[in-house]
């Protein structure tokens, strides 16, 4: 049997053992969330014109994503064919599962075209199959962008790997194509060119690109894109400042390591989490060992911390990051460390036996995070369909502008229905339409599922402006699109103004006031499976 043939015969059975996994875990249980109905609706009810200049109802005008709005629109279109029911949504989890396995495989792939080696290659797609923090995008299909993204990024560097290695014409062409479709799947694929343009140099220095000038096409392609979309399209990013950057950058460095989102991880130090601090202890001993024991790996350490800033950096230009947009930074690194680390350089035996318990040792940590990450998307599901149930019974008047605050939006990284006018309408009318609005002004957070489902305590000042106090530290105020400076500040929309009284240890919003300013407002405060109107 040849090496290719081991490497596709063993991923085809380590997927199946994780789709196992996932069922397990309660994956093929989750339906849309969140973002997921207006994106769906922006899918099917605009054409292609819409879809390529960013112009959709519900969508940042910053963005510009056709492709992963036109596989929606597909996706919706055999969903329907194929006569699954309105709330039905298995299809989609196995769609965004196989498109998963696909980015993984094509992951060991390039690792195998530069290895020879079905071992380490497996390795590889292993670590990206498996890791808490990518399997967000399976799980919310908002997520699929970044799916995509990888791909595209992923099979485009492949193929020109490929053309480095024999030089035909049509490899390089296919990897134009797929950075192109990378490009129209989601915005920072802007940092492809330059990430290959890194490895080509790494793997074979300055040469390569004196030789090999078709490789800079990349470049004009990116050059077009930009011209379109910040030209054409007449589309200007707001600059960020020195703190928001750095933040993103902390924010990006903990995604990459630890499978924890931000909110959980500040309470497993506070609680003094064992299994955490023996997972973060292993880290710091094996890249210490590797450091001292292995002199090459301090230049690999260097290059893979200077391909980790390229990947990340339209990122840090948003000021901007959260652990499901690791996908694509985590893919390129794995595949660059294990490349580089397995394949090139001897280990000395003590140092083989401490790396293989140390690899034991984090596939556990992650397999045990990773099923109590899908199996929390799960519950958040099960809990955001509860509170839609309590909506839809509600006899909301939509003459007047309706505003909800304490909906519960999100439970640690996994988002719930935190923008309930896409679910409303889709559960009222059984369809991608949105005929009424609501608006979800201050949302719930909960670092677990019974803090979520705590209710809100209330006080009334005045007919027009009451107090909300969260019932306990696990539960926090925020609003969609805000920092936590600005809700201090105090925000006003659609005629209510909130602003943040006092903050939990965390950080986050513990106690609100809201006020009415408007006289077509009704106001309602979600509290234990019901909506109770204020005003």
């Amino acid at each position: 049997m040849s090496f290719l043939k081991r490497y596709i015969y063993f991923s085809l059975l380590l997927y199946f053992f994780f789709t196992m996994f996932l069922s397990v875990s309660g994956y093929f249980k989750i339906g849309l969330l969140s973002d997921d109905y207006n994106n769906f609706y922006d899918a099917v009810n605009t054409g292609l014109t819409k879809k390529f200049t960013g112009h959709l109802p519900y969508t940042n005008d910053l963005h510009l994503r056709p492709l992963y709005y036109l596989s929606l629109q597909v996706s919706k279109s055999v969903h329907d064919a194929l006569g699954y029911d309105y709330d039905n949504f298995i299809f989609y989890r196995f769609q965004n599962l196989a498109v998963y396995f696909l980015l993984t495989f094509i992951a060991g792939l390039i690792v195998f075209q530069n290895t020879n080696r079905p071992d380490i290659a497996l390795v590889a797609s292993s670590l990206i199959l498996i890791f808490p923090n990518n399997l967000h995008n399976i799980c919310w299909t908002a997520g699929r962008d970044d799916i995509m993204l990888t791909l595209f990024s992923l099979t485009s560097i492949y193929f020109t790997f490929r053309y480095l290695k024999k030089r035909i014409l049509i490899n390089i062409l296919l990897s134009f194509l797929f950075f192109i479709l990378a490009l129209l799947s989601k915005e920072t694929a802007i940092a492809l060119p330059f990430v290959i343009m890194f490895l080509i140099f790494t793997e074979y220095g300055i040469n390569t690109f004196r030789n090999r000038k078709v490789l800079f096409a990349n470049f004009f392609i990116l050059a077009v894109y930009i011209i379109y979309k910040f030209s054409l399209n007449q589309v200007k990013p707001s600059a960020n400042s020195v703190y928001y950057i750095f933040t993103a950058f902390i924010k990006a460095l903990i995604s990459l390591i630890i499978p924890f989102d931000y909110l959980s991880l500040r309470s497993s130090f506070s609680e003094a989490n064992i299994f955490l601090f023996i997972y973060i202890m292993l880290l710091v001993i094996v890249l210490i060992l590797l450091i001292k024991n292995i002199r090459e790996y301090k230049t690999v350490t260097l290059q893979a911390f200077i391909l980790f800033l390229i990947i990340i950096f339209p990122n840090l230009l948003a000021g901007y990051f959260r652990p499901q947009l690791i996908l694509f930074p985590f893919s390129i690194i794995t595949i660059y460390i294990v490349s580089k680390a397995l394949y090139n350089y001897n280990f000395k035996n003590s140092l083989r036996i401490v790396s293989t318990y140390f690899f034991i040792a984090v596939i556990f940590f992650w397999s045990v995070t990773a099923k109590e990450t899908v199996k929390q998307w799960s519950s958040s599901y099960e809990l955001a369909r509860g509170s839609l149930k309590a909506a839809l019974s509600v006899p909301f008047d939509f003459t007047k502008k309706n505003v909800i605050i304490g909906q519960p939006g999100r439970v640690k990284q996994s988002f719930m229905f935190d923008k309930i006018t896409g679910p409303y309408n889709y559960f009222r009318y059984y369809d991608n339409v949105i005929k009424d609005t609501l608006y979800d002004m201050v949302l719930l957070g909960a670092i677990n599922n019974e803090s979520i489902k705590a209710p809100l305590i209330y006080k009334r000042i005045n007919s027009d402006e009451f107090d909300v106090l969260v019932n306990n530290e696990q539960q926090f105020f925020y609003i969609e699109g805000i920092d936590d400076k600005s809700f201090s500040r105090g925000i006003m929309s659609n005629g209510v103004f909130v602003i943040s009284l006092e903050l939990n240890s965390y950080g986050k919003s513990k106690k609100i006031k809201v006020r009415k300013l408007a006289g077509d407002i009704t106001c309602y405060i979600y509290i234990k499976d019901n909506y109770l109107k204020i005003f």
